[in-house]
């Protein structure tokens, strides 16, 4: 018997297999072949797989050839041979079939009724714990100049051992070949670019490097890495991105570069960046693994591999079902964890109130992803990724095929497919001949519950996880009650029963065997056997009564003696146990007796011509060894069938005998544990209704809403934001998206949807001109003073709550800027809040392309987080120099470029430069810069920059001081984007005043109201009325400071703001006057579709409602069918401080790992991570706190 988990290898000449075709005979044979035919047969001088590696001491010439012979072997998915044989010959499979003659010395290795598959692949990219540095052309780094950011390592590889050893290349093989899994994907350590991954075997013979193929793709992050941020650019996704396409670029420069120096040795060679190199050489050739954490990252990765023409894998989070249509669209291959979350506690009223109803989706639909993914034609691999231990990579894809996945499918998805994304499909994958001998065996089905994996193959080498010897019988075929017949029997002594028990199998634990000997009478004068019953069923019928046995007549019989077995063993095909015969009565030898069975099925031909049943036991042979040495022969048969063959009961007289039933195959059927085949202890899965809306969740939608071909509001109150200003009683028509025609008494087309207007009021969209909702890219980058590469509309989240929210506030476009860290920060994004729809759904698209700047406070915040001096600049007026340099550098840049373009070229050929390339869009006109400013003086300087380079700017944005300047913006032409009555939430805004707005507007400035928050962003109808309030405004001129202003500084006033003919069909229908605090948003729409009605909410609130108590309901069901997990209370006092409560970065969603609003404008020190004050400045009791002159890192 070999020990579980140990691999068995070809054995050496010294080692004779314990059953080899042939013989020794025909051992002699072959070795006279091997002479004659060396060409054909091995010589003795070779091993196999040929190496360069000196023979050591005396040559051994181990026997390679072994065949797998009876199984069933399931070559790739869907393609079965029954019964068949899998020859090997050291490392690689010889030849597959069903009829196939073995050659002389071939070890023959019984198969029959297991299943033989190919060995799994896993293409997660584990990370290995080194990772070697390497140049392109594979030699020493030491020489190469690296990188000047940490996070780009493209030349490292993890370090390969040069052999595998006993244990596997890396810490947890021996987990992954027990799931079945041979090859895998190793990676470097994480960062942006990472590196190469190997495909390395998870084992194989000790002697052999594990590398399988090297330099399998590139690995590729668009965010920062767990556990990273901090220190240098990047700190956020947006700057991932920005980095990424930098990089890109950057490596075709250089390799252009290298081309014109070889070409032209006066040409100056680039500075040697071997990571560059690499880059290089990867992007003409080579594959790149992206790393998508959710399922919007699948477009933003395809978008940058369509942008730099690269072939890409992603590797899915197991939510792209949320956005399937992405996946679709993208085309790529996908690796797709098995990861599905756990059932969530709701056993309690206020634990199922901490579950949202998005958690509650994705834990019932995440199992449904693979088949979804498989149904739309997406081409995938399922990994384990994800997964806390290997041991559950299996039950994950068995839990896929229980929802849904194709069993076929399943298997191609861990053997054939991710074989060929790693580009090893022509050495594994599939039980084919000229491949390696991965391969795995089975006691079944691989994608059914319960099946175990007996043995794995790596590279030829064996690893038994069950040794035959250990494999029992099937349960059904031993437990119950058995009559033995002992030949000879002892004289005088009854006949036997052995009764056999199961008790606490399950699919994780074989459980333990009991069983007991026992006369089936007292040991006098054998009865008749119907009076023995009688009387065993009158005792029976006692003991049920209660009765004492003193009560009992001397007479009553006595019960049967009986023997324990001890030492009971049940292997595959033998039960061995020993008994004390004395306890069975007077007749049996007294002393320790030894038993032995040979448990053999029973023969396919036993059945009768009548089809009576067939006895399991029939075929038992066996022997005891009595303590005096006389052995008798044993055999057995069921207790009830030999009742049916030897009497006549009111049973079998009203019962034909081929309708009973042996005990056995009763018990067998009954739910005892013992008894349940493999997949009823599967995890239970409970079928419910629950539908997939976008966002998953709460407020989702099943479909976007459609676009009625016409829309008439009637008799309405119609603000224009136009020349008509506001008209009573007027139509509003709408076709195809658009507004039509606006006047009274409008004629409805046919298939016109006719809203009934009366007593309401209908108004343009609002439009909010500086938002941060809608984004999961981290709002700043803040660790350069110039980050204009960065771009918000990478990071569009069209899952943010905040969406719907604002839509229930008439809110139907908004300017989604960066925030204020850097003097020139990143670009924005206009949207439209079409909530239901993907990511690029809410693009802007006709809206033109802008930047953030920002003076003043928040643009040197970054310098207190890491102490001072880290980032220039330090004060206003280093900001103005910073704007005034980066604009010279941008204009350089510029004519650079032209020169190049037009083809006046010399030198080198000048670098793309993402940051410079937006400067210059501005100075060209085709980027407008929304600016954050308070002050009087930083906002005149700032003019007079603009003015300098002839920029006009796009808006000033808070300017709470521009009342102070107003004539200065007329000059200029610059518009103001304002709070209506914010002020005081920090020193430079002390002068703020609430007239602000309405004394801009006097002066001719285009200006608008603006939220710069998620809240106030639900009620900007209201900021406009405070300019009514606050300066005597005009109500509609107040209004438009929320729909055509707002529209007019993004330049989408052509398409938007006002109620006219041919713009689109943003309009809000409010309850009552727009201004009044007393109304209420009821419906929104956005070019023609309704997104937003307080009818539609409260339907779509019931049914969520109805399915978050479906949900809850499959949660209870699933954990009732369960067995309980002990857990330990917490004590008094265990609350873990905040923290040791915070989990792990890479536990973490990536959407919760980066912040949704501007830090940098937070009203609030505790919004930011800052170093607490110097003891100095703590508060004294003679100092109240509040007392205390606030810190300059305090300000916000």
């Amino acid at each position: 018997m070999h020990p579980p988990g140990v691999p068995t290898d070809p054995p050496s000449s010294d080692f004779a297999p314990a059953y080899r075709h042939g013989g020794r005979a025909a051992a002699v044979i072959a070795g006279l072949v091997t002479v004659l035919l060396g060409p054909i047969v091995c010589s003795a001088q070779t091993t196999t797989p040929a190496t360069t590696r000196p023979a050591e001491g005396i040559l051994q010439t181990p026997p390679t050839l072994r065949a797998l012979v009876g199984g069933n072997v399931v070559v790739t998915a869907g393609e079965v041979i029954e019964s068949a044989t899998v020859l090997i010959d050291g490392d690689t499979i010889v030849t597959v079939g069903a009829r196939i003659d073995l050659p002389p010395g071939t070890e023959i290795i019984d198969a029959k009724g297991k299943s033989i598959y190919p060995a799994l692949v896993d293409a997660a990219g584990g990370t290995a714990g080194n990772a070697s540095r390497a140049t392109s052309d594979g030699g020493s780094a030491a020489g190469a100049t690296r990188h000047w950011n940490r996070y780009v390592t493209p030349e490292n590889s993890p370090v390969v051992p040069i052999a595998g050893g006993d244990g596997g290349p890396f810490a947890g093989a021996a987990d992954l070949r027990q799931q079945g899994i041979a090859v895998r994907l190793l990676a470097p350590p994480d960062g942006i670019f990472g590196g190469w991954g190997h495909a390395v075997l998870v084992g194989g013979p000790p002697e052999r490097s594990p590398l399988l193929r090297g330099q399998v793709a590139q690995s590729l992050r668009l965010t920062i890495p767990p556990g990273g941020g901090g220190g240098d650019f990047p700190r956020s996704p947006m700057g991932a991105v920005a980095l990424v396409r930098q990089t890109l670029l950057d490596a075709d420069w250089y390799d252009q570069a290298l081309r014109s120096h070889r070409a032209d040795s006066r040409t100056p060679a680039p500075e040697s960046d071997g990571a560059l190199q690499t880059l290089a050489e990867a992007i003409r050739s080579g594959r790149f693994i992206v790393d998508c954490p959710n399922e919007r990252f699948i477009g933003r990765a395809d978008a940058v591999g369509r942008e730099f023409a690269l072939s890409l894998i992603l590797r899915g989070s197991g939510r792209e079902y949320r956005l399937l249509d992405s996946a679709v669209a993208a085309g790529r291959p996908l690796l797709i964890p098995v990861n599905f979350p756990a059932v969530p506690d709701v056993e309690t009223i206020a634990d199922a109130d901490d579950v949202s109803l998005t958690e509650l989706m994705h834990w019932y639909l995440a199992p449904e992803n693979p088949s979804r993914l498989a149904a739309a034609g997406v081409r995938f691999a399922l990994t384990t990724d994800g997964l806390e231990k290997p041991s559950q990579f299996l039950d994950g894809v068995r839990m896929a095929v229980r929802r849904g996945l194709d069993r076929d499918v399943a298997l191609a998805a861990v053997t054939t497919i991710p074989a060929q994304l790693l580009g090893v499909d022509d050495r594994v994958g599939s039980v084919s001949s000229g491949k390696l001998a991965n391969l795995i065996v089975t006691d079944g089905d691989l994608m059914r519950h319960g099946t175990e994996v007996l043995e794995t193959w790596v590279a030829g080498r064996r690893y038994r996880w069950k040794p035959e010897a250990d494999l029992p019988p099937p349960t059904g075929m031993v437990a119950g009650e058995w009559k033995v017949a002992l030949e000879p029997a002892p004289a005088n002594t009854p006949p036997v029963v052995m009764t056999l028990k199961l008790d606490g199998k399950t699919v994780a634990s074989p459980g333990k065997w009991s069983g007991e000997l026992r006369a089936k009478t007292p040991p006098t004068d054998a009865p008749d056997p119907a009076a023995t019953d009688a009387t065993e069923q009158a005792d029976s019928d006692q003991a049920d009564s209660g009765q004492a046995k003193s009560d009992q007549p001397e007479t009553q019989p006595k019960k049967p003696a009986a023997g324990k077995l001890s030492d009971l063993l049940v292997q595959r095909d033998r039960l061995t146990a020993s008994f004390d015969a004395e306890t069975l009565g007077p007749g049996f030898p007294p002393g320790l007796a030894r038993l032995s069975v040979l448990l053999l099925p029973p023969a396919a031909t036993a059945a009768g011509a009548d089809d009576s049943p067939v006895d399991p036991a029939t075929g038992w042979l066996g022997e005891v060894l009595w303590a005096d040495g006389v052995r008798s022969e044993l055999r057995f048969a069921t207790v009830a069938a030999d009742a049916a063959a030897t009497t006549e009961s009111t049973a079998s007289a009203t019962k034909p005998e081929a309708d009973a039933e042996p005990a056995a195959d009763a018990d067998a059927k009954k739910p005892a544990a013992a008894s349940e085949s493999a997949d009823s202890k599967a995890p239970v899965v409970v079928k419910i209704d629950c539908p997939i809306n976008r966002p998953l969740g709460a407020a989702g939608l099943p479909e976007p809403p459609a676009t009625p071909a016409a829309v008439l509001f009637r008799n309405a109150t119609v603000w224009t934001c136009a020349a008509d200003g506001i008209l009573v009683g007027a139509d509003v028509l709408v076709i195809d998206g658009k507004i039509s025609a606006v006047g009274p008494g409008l004629t409805a087309p046919e298939d016109c949807l006719v809203v009934d207007a009366s007593g309401k009021h209908l108004t343009p969209g609002i439009i909010d001109c500086h938002s941060h909702i809608a984004t999961d890219g981290g709002v700043n980058e803040a660790s350069r003073a110039v980050t204009a590469d960065c771009r918000i509309g990478d990071f569009i989240d069209h899952t943010d709550i905040s969406i719907y929210r604002q839509l229930a506030g008439g809110v139907t476009t908004a300017n989604i800027l960066h925030g204020s860290a850097n003097p020139i920060g990143g670009q924005n994004q206009v949207i439209k809040l079409r909530w239901g729809s993907d990511p690029d759904g809410l693009r802007f698209k006709e809206a033109p392309a802008g930047i953030k700047f920002a003076l003043g406070e928040n643009v040197k915040r970054d310098t207190w987080r890491e102490g001072s001096g880290q980032r220039y600049p330090q004060s206003r007026m280093g900001v103005e120099q910073l704007l005034r340099d980066r604009f010279l550098a941008a204009r350089e840049y510029d004519a650079a470029q032209r020169a190049w373009q037009s083809g006046r070229r010399s030198g080198l050929p000048p670098r793309r430069d993402l940051r410079l390339e937006a400067l210059a869009e501005v100075l060209r006109g085709q980027r407008w810069v929304h600016c954050h400013s308070y002050r009087q003086d930083e906002i005149a300087a700032l003019l007079e920059v603009m003015t300098e380079f002839n920029v006009q700017i796009g808006t000033l944005q808070h300017i709470l001081e521009g009342y102070k300047v107003a004539e200065a913006l007329a000059e200029h032409q610059a518009m103001a984007s304002t709070f209506a009555d914010w002020w005081a939430y920090k020193f430079e805004v002390y002068d703020a005043i609430p007239f602000n707005a309405a004394v801009m507007a006097q002066r001719g400035i285009v200006v608008s109201m603006n939220s710069d928050d998620q809240e106030l962003g639900r009620h900007l109808n209201i900021e406009a009325a405070k300019a009514v309030r606050y300066g005597g405004a005009g109500e509609q001129e107040a209004f438009k400071m929320v729909t055509l202003n707002p529209a007019r500084q993004l330049r989408i006033d052509d398409r938007v703001g006002s109620i006219e003919p041919g713009k689109d069909a943003d309009l809000v229908l409010w309850s009552g006057r727009p201004l009044s605090t007393l109304s209420r948003c009821e419906q929104t729409w956005i070019d023609g579709r309704p997104y937003f009605s307080r009818d539609h909410a409260a339907e779509l609130s019931r049914e969520q409602a109805e399915l978050r108590t479906r949900l809850i309901r499959a949660a209870l069901d699933v954990k009732k069918n369960r067995p309980a997990t002990k857990t330990t209370p917490k004590a008094a006092g265990d609350d873990a401080s905040p923290g040791e409560a915070q989990p792990p970065q890479d536990r973490i969603a990536e959407e919760d790992r980066w912040p949704r609003v501007d830090l940098y404008c937070a009203a609030r020190r505790g919004h930011l991570p800052l170093p607490p004050p110097p003891a100095e400045e703590l508060p004294t009791a003679a100092q109240p706190a509040a007392a205390q002159p606030a810190a300059a890192g305090a300000q916000p």
